[in-house]
Order: structure tokens, then sequence, then C-alpha cells
């Protein structure tokens, strides 16, 4: 796995995962080979858009790598609301800083197609 970034700028780009990050509250990763799944609070990192908080350790971190596209659960504010799968792509994954959730790394998500599930 490497570290770097795989994230374009964009006005256009900040207003789409801002929608998502105002929809949803949580995502939920299933990856083949992989038990079980993993269900991650989104987090809104401005600099880098919608993310999740993983620590270094977790066996999932052996699965995700920049530029994977995946068919991720994403979970609604609204418990009224049923959880929709969305197209989603690894954008970059970038170790915290020591002062902020030392051990873990932030893993940017973006919804490449909200059309196909």
């Amino acid at each position: 796995m490497k570290e770097k970034s795989n994230h374009k700028s964009g006005r256009d780009q900040r207003l789409s995962y801002r929608h998502y990050i105002n929809m949803f509250h949580s995502v939920e990763l299933s990856i083949g080979g992989m038990p079980y799944c993993y269900q991650f609070k989104l987090r809104d990192r401005s600099e880098s858009g919608m993310c999740v908080l993983v620590q270094e350790d977790s066996k999932i971190m052996t699965h995700l790598n920049i530029g994977d596209v995946l068919d991720v659960k994403y979970w609604p504010s609204d418990k009224a609301v049923p959880p929709e799968k969305l197209r989603t792509q690894i954008r970059h994954i970038t170790r915290t800083p020591a002062n902020h959730s030392a051990g873990h790394y932030y893993v940017g998500l973006m919804v490449v197609d909200a059309n196909k599930q």
C-alpha cells in the first residue's frame, strides 16, 4: 500500500461529496475474502473530501488500495430511510498527523456512479 493521493481538486467535486456527507452518516465495507463487514463513520475533511478513519493495524487495510472501486453501503442519517449501495472509489490513504488519532489512516472516498449498484 502506497500513501499518496489520487485527489482532483475542484469546486464541483467538493459540492458533490458534501451532498453525501449531509445525507449519510456511516458506510459499510464488505470485501471479498473477508469474513465480515466493517462499518465506519463518515468524516468531512475539507482539504481531502469525504473519508473514514481506519486503524493502521486493522485487517481491512491490507485490502484497501488507492483507485479501487467498491460497492459501499451508505447508511443515512435518517434511520427511517434504508441504506443505499453506491459505487465508490478509494481516492487516498493518508496517515493521520501524530497529534490527531495517532495510529490511523484517513481513507478518502468518492462516489463514482450513484446510479449503478
